[in-house]
């Protein structure tokens, strides 16, 4: 399949999608990798869905991913968020406006929530999961090799010392 028969097929296939009940503004580029490589996008505006054969620089969302994933996902195949979760595409964005193509495709007015749809492994969660430090307040405690807890060094930071010229006039 070539990128341009690619992307007619996607025109045909959301051409016959309702995107009436959407309200927000949505723009997804998907950049194709393999057969059919390039770069289009899906855009949403005043109810109204469009397909074209361009990059879309101020998008919502970035998606990498293959012609045949893409195709499925179209037809309603294959889910966004599974196809998320189990690495069939890598997104880059407001991932929750993503959830808004599942709507469009399925037609249904309610995009599967996370704990319905396939949990997500162990792995992906750690890297996404934010990393707090303590507050100032807090004493961190460091572990030694040993198995105690001691407390933490607390980071000195020192101003530079600002050398003075001595050149006062005495005054009698």
């Amino acid at each position: 399949m070539t990128y341009q028969e690619l992307v007619s097929k996607l025109k045909d296939t959301y051409q016959e999608k309702d995107a009436s009940k959407i309200s927000e503004h949505l723009a997804i580029q998907f950049n194709i990798q393999g057969e059919a490589e390039g770069a289009l996008y899906l855009e949403i505006a005043n109810g109204q869905l469009h397909v074209e054969p361009y990059e879309y620089y101020d998008r919502d969302i970035l998606v990498t991913t293959s012609a045949a994933d893409l195709l499925a996902l179209a037809q309603g195949s294959l889910d966004i968020l599974e196809a998320y979760q189990s690495g069939k595409i890598s997104a880059e964005g407001n991932l929750a406006k993503a959830l808004l193509l599942n709507e469009i495709v399925t037609g249904s007015s309610e995009a599967p929530s996370p704990a319905e749809s396939a949990p997500v492994e162990a792995s992906a969660s750690a890297e996404s999961a934010p990393v707090e430090a303590p507050a100032p307040e807090e004493s961190a405690t460091v572990e030694t090799p040993a198995g105690e807890n001691t407390p933490a060094a607390k980071p000195s930071v020192k101003a530079p010392r600002m050398s003075r010229k001595k050149n006062r006039k005495r005054h009698k």
